[in-house]
């Protein structure tokens, strides 16, 4: 029973602690400008300024063209290594399907091995560019 006690009161003066901690953060907070916008910190001479940049996205057409912009260019490369992709794949399949046939000499799937591996280490890196 007394260890149940000691258990009560630890956890007890725990939140209380914990109370007294958040009342002191709450009511010593910085004081904000009006709609909750944080007065400007002044350090040195140096001013900081705060703005929303939410508003400024939603209200300037200019970052709206250049957000169109760059989802067609996205899609586009998209495309573009999608289809590179695709080539390679039909190029290996094919590669793979001469081989089990034997139906390619040693030095031909030599050469198709060493120009599907060239293809392979450019689609990586423009994979990567991207």
């Amino acid at each position: 029973m007394k260890n149940k006690f000691n258990l009560s009161l630890i956890l007890s003066l725990l939140s209380l602690f914990g109370v007294i901690v958040l009342f002191i953060l709450y009511f010593t907070h910085r004081p904000l400008g009006r709609e909750g916008i944080p007065k400007a910190a002044e350090t040195g001479g140096h001013r900081i300024a705060f703005f929303r940049t939410d508003s400024i996205l939603h209200h300037y057409d200019f970052v709206k063209e250049r957000a169109e912009e760059l989802a067609q260019k996205s899609r586009k490369y998209g495309e573009d290594l999608h289809r590179r992709q695709s080539e390679f794949e039909n190029e290996a399949a094919y590669f793979q399907e001469s081989v089990r046939k034997n139906a390619l000499s040693e030095k031909k799937c030599s050469g198709n091995l060493s120009r599907t591996n060239a293809k392979a280490a450019e689609h990586n890196r423009s994979e990567r560019s991207l």
